[in-house]
């Protein structure tokens, strides 16, 4: 019998060929019971293939509808979560600590926000002013502190930012003392210390004069800062030196040579004028930073609250050392000897300060200073002609402009003027918080990631502001 005929003949199978048979259907019906390997997903395409065509177009739909539903709910949850880190765990980290209270990302970007809206306010004032009385914004740009300022605004490096952390730690500091020392300041004071800011003085309530005039020196002297880069001696002008906001502001008077004359105002237009400009101020603040009107009102809470201090450490003063006296400046301590040995054998003082001297402004004079206020001048100068014998010649004096040899040739108590008072109380008060920061240095405690948190919103723009009140 052929081999092909066997084939088709229905002869009954051997048990060998029973058992395979027994096998394949076993192994079928645990394919149709249990999942392939391919999961969920070839119970899909088997569901869809046993679908007609217009059935298995709407599964395929409804699948597709659920997979974006799913990828936009992940999406959703990694949005929220990073704005979530941002606005609670970033915000919440500490750029700086003081002791036990720490100082948070958001406080830090908010004093960086406000302190760039209110440079940008004291800009635009100032060079308000500036332009009534004839000089260019680029004239005032060149003073100090306003060339400090400027480039505060406009450097996108961490200038302003390291300054307000420093504010910010010697603040706790501050409010810490006042605290221990009963120093508070109510709202007419924090409303003063604004109205001082925006030139209004709600006490001038008095007839107004037809041309205001430039107020000028009690007491006319130069160079009151020894400097190598002095004024000359034919055009005195006081110089004050910037260091935190509560030193007093240069007078844009010292600037002006000529005031044109200004239309007048009553006192009712002066407050509506400031009125009107402080809500400016707090619009586009709060459109421009991001800054409310409460951050606007602690910063200068903080302001009245270090006037306050200040008052409270430098006392009542009415009076103050006034020096007439010369110096020669010179780099070095050899030099100073020099110049001194050569005093000694009779060469007379001012052609000495006249070929010698550093400081250009006085040298051409003959080292002459005339009268000052000894708190124009900078530390260890002022010292030695508060302290000097009238008429000897001093040892070298050191100051941060290199060696002095100094000549007092009268000293004496005078009134302070508005001005000057401003001025030592400024220095007085600078040189209390130094000692009392540096003695506490050892709790303030920076991250060393704080530059990484320095807002960088839109830094400078110039508004001509109206100043007449």
């Amino acid at each position: 019998m052929s081999s092909n005929k066997r084939r088709t003949t229905a002869l009954p199978k051997t048990g060998r060929e029973r058992a395979r048979q027994a096998e394949l259907e076993a192994q079928k019906n645990k394919d149709s019971e249990t999942p392939s390997a391919g999961g969920g997903l070839d119970l899909i395409q088997n569901y869809i293939k046993n679908l007609d065509v217009q059935e298995r177009e709407k599964a395929i739909q409804t699948w597709l509808l659920r997979i974006v539903a799913v990828i936009g709910i992940v999406i959703a949850i990694l949005i929220v979560g990073a704005l979530l880190w941002e606005s609670v765990v970033v915000q919440n980290r500490s750029v700086a600590q003081v002791g036990t209270e720490r100082i948070t990302v958001a406080q830090f970007q908010e004093r960086v926000r406000v302190e760039r809206a209110v440079l940008n306010q004291r800009l635009n004032l100032d060079f308000g002013r500036a332009i009534r009385f004839g000089l260019e914004p680029e004239q005032l740009v060149q003073q100090e502190p306003y060339s400090t300022w400027f480039t505060e605004l406009t450097d996108q490096s961490d200038l302003l930012g390291n300054r307000v952390l420093d504010e910010m730690t010697e603040e706790v500091l501050i409010r810490a003392y006042a605290q221990e020392n009963g120093i508070t300041v109510d709202q007419d004071a924090v409303d003063r210390t604004m109205e001082a800011f925006f030139l209004f003085n709600r006490d001038a309530n008095l007839p107004p004069t037809e041309t205001a005039v430039p107020t000028e020196t009690a007491t006319p002297y130069v160079s009151p800062t020894p400097s190598p880069t002095a004024l000359p001696t034919s055009t005195p002008e006081p110089t004050v030196e910037a260091t935190l906001e509560f030193t007093a502001t240069p007078d844009l008077n010292a600037l002006i040579t000529a005031l044109p004359p200004t239309p007048t105002q009553t006192f009712e237009e002066k407050q509506t004028s400031y009125t009107d400009t402080l809500e400016t101020f707090y619009s586009n603040s709060k459109s421009e930073g991001q800054i409310s009107e409460a951050a606007i009102r602690r910063d200068f809470e903080y302001d009245a609250l270090l006037t306050a201090v200040q008052d409270h450490i430098v006392g009542e003063r009415e009076t103050g050392t006034y020096v007439n006296a010369r110096h020669i400046l010179v780099e070095t301590k050899e030099e100073a000897d020099r110049v001194i040995a050569a005093l000694e054998a009779g060469e007379p003082f001012a052609e000495l300060a006249r070929a010698l001297s550093t400081d250009t402004g006085s040298g051409a004079g003959g080292g002459e200073l005339d009268w000052a206020l000894s708190y124009n001048y900078v530390d260890g100068f002022r010292q030695a002609v508060e302290t000097a014998e009238i008429g000897v010649i001093t040892d070298p004096v050191q100051s941060e402009f290199g060696f002095h040899i100094i000549q007092v040739r009268a000293r004496e108590e005078r009134p302070l003027s508005a001005q000057d008072l401003e001025r030592v109380k400024s220095v007085i008060f600078q040189e209390w918080l130094d000692a009392y920061v540096a003695e506490r240095s050892e709790q303030v405690v920076r991250s060393d990631s704080w530059f990484n948190h320095v807002p960088t919103e839109p830094v400078f723009s110039y508004r001509p502001i109206s100043v007449d009140f």
